[in-house]
């Protein structure tokens, strides 16, 4: 034992290799650093690490051979070893690393603006977005009091993921019925409450969701408990289960959707430069206003109660007149009741206080201003721009519109299918390329989409007439007759229907 020691001073074995653990935690770090600057995968840095550390052995081979002063010849141990421990290295990595993209993880986009502004933006490539669906919490406490937040939890976490370029997360609030809760209702969930996990996968799939997630709270003492369940939408597998307890729950939620990106290895996580703003920040301090708010939600998602969402919006003003994101939502029912002057100072209000909301947000704000002014010529340019930088469903839809009114047809079809393609579950872009195809005298186009639409909501009126009224259009008046007397069985006071059956009688 003693002259294994020896040897091991003699030959310099020891310091040879804490000159090479050295060396190799100097070249992870300006890697790590390398990847943040460059938006490369955080895998890389994993590889370098495995990889150098895994030939210690190796080295330590090496040092054994030529470690001592003098002329040494390479020892058998060492002719046998090495290349073990590089075959080895190489396997490792191979079965860490052999389907991980090792590429950049976005592109920096240069750009001009709307107002002629010269910028640029960091994209993220699509092989590196996460897409997540968050369906509601569940009140698992006997506490009534809690039942609020069983939404608000939802509307906080979707909040803080999607302020992260890497992430495409949305709630049954988007879309309002034509989303998520649209499924929910036909299934029978009224509330968007409590649905089988198998529904909310089936929801998350067709949306074009890789995963879902959906959590329960609890009291634990005077503090809360939030369990939050990350799935896979496809294998149906639980990637992970989230506990964070606490009593502040913009804390418990900011810290679940850092827990979220890490679990999903969100390449945004180990960015340091990445804007990641306080829930608190954005929604305040005032647990009322906060409360009025989720409720003028729950009025237009739930009920189709505009009048009450905007009141129950005014009382979250009330209780906090800094509620950036209640003037924002006043402005989006103003503009979708068609009362385009009352939502422009409802903006205005929502961009003196832009601050408080991340970026995505602030586009989107900056997008209704152009459009409740009537800059069509800014809108068009900024949804251009928007839909090149976000590239997600919304941002083509909204080009897709706006180009339609210009008359561009094919460049409206173009970004309605990427659309579609995007968010599979908005199904009234079907109605839209529907449209556009018999504008384009494709009447058999226009069909399928109109039949599509007709399969995914079944029990709308509006689907039968549709469709029964580009039948009696094409000619066939036998199966328009058909659609028509469907739409009269599905709502028998309803007026539409029986005229067209007259019509073509």
């Amino acid at each position: 034992m003693n002259d294994f020691i020896t040897q091991l001073r003699e030959r310099r074995v020891l310091p040879a290799v804490g000159v090479y653990v050295a060396s190799c935690w100097v070249v992870v770090e300006i890697i790590d650093r390398l990847v943040d600057r460059h938006h490369l995968s955080p895998s890389l840095t994993d590889l370098v690490f495995w990889g150098l550390y895994s030939l210690i052995p190796a080295v330590l081979l090496i040092a054994w051979s030529y470690g001592r002063p003098g002329k040494d010849k390479a020892t058998t141990a060492q002719k046998i070893g090495v290349p073990i421990n590089v075959m080895a290295t190489t396997a490792l990595l191979f079965s860490l690393f052999g389907g991980e993209n090792l590429g950049a993880t976005a592109e920096v986009v240069e750009f001009v603006d709307e107002q002629g502004v010269a910028g640029e933006a960091v994209v993220p490539k699509a092989g590196f977005r996460q897409r997540v669906a968050v369906f509601f919490y569940n009140n698992a406490s006997d506490d009534p009091e809690l039942d609020w937040l069983q939404y608000g939890a939802t509307e906080l976490l979707t909040q803080d993921l999607q302020q992260d370029p890497y992430m495409v997360a949305d709630s049954p609030y988007a879309g309002w019925g034509s989303g998520y809760y649209g499924r929910l209702k036909a299934a029978g969930y009224d509330d968007g409450l409590n649905a089988p996990k198998s529904l909310l996968r089936d929801i998350a799939r067709d949306a074009n969701r890789q995963y879902f997630v959906e959590g329960s709270i609890q009291r634990v003492g005077d503090e809360l408990l939030f369990k939050t369940r990350l799935w896979d939408a496809e294998s149906m597998a639980q990637v992970t289960e989230i506990s964070q307890q606490g009593w502040d729950f913009y804390q418990l939620l900011d810290q679940t959707s850092v827990a979220l990106r890490e679990a999903l290895e969100v390449p945004s996580v180990n960015i340091r430069s990445q804007e990641d703003l306080p829930l608190a920040e954005t929604y305040g301090e005032s647990e009322s206003a906060l409360q009025n708010f989720v409720r003028a939600l729950n009025l237009r998602l739930l009920e189709s109660d505009v009048p009450g969402a905007m009141s129950a919006l005014d009382d979250a003003l009330a209780a906090d007149p800094n509620f950036v994101l209640a003037y924002y939502n006043k402005a989006l029912l103003l503009l979708e009741s068609g009362n385009l002057p009352a939502a422009v100072p409802e903006l205005e209000q929502a961009q003196r206080l832009d601050f408080r909301l991340p970026e995505s947000d602030r586009s989107t704000v900056k997008l209704l201003y152009y459009r409740a002014t009537g800059q069509s010529e800014k809108l068009l340019e900024f949804l251009r721009l928007q839909a090149r930088l976000r590239d997600d469903g919304q941002s083509h839809a909204q080009l897709g519109s706006l180009l339609m009114v210009a008359g561009d047809l094919d460049g409206a079809r173009q970004h309605f299918e990427t659309a579609l393609e995007r968010d599979s579950l908005n199904v009234s872009l079907l109605l839209a390329l529907s449209d556009l195809a018999r504008s384009r005298g494709d009447m058999d186009a226009a069909l399928d989409y109109a039949r599509k639409y007709r399969t995914e909501r079944p029990m709308e009126i509006g689907a039968s007439l549709k469709l029964g009224d580009l039948l009696r259009d094409s000619g066939d008046l036998e199966e328009a007759e058909s659609q028509y007397q469907q739409a009269a069985l599905i709502d028998s006071n309803a007026v539409d229907p029986l005229l067209r059956l007259h019509l073509i009688s």
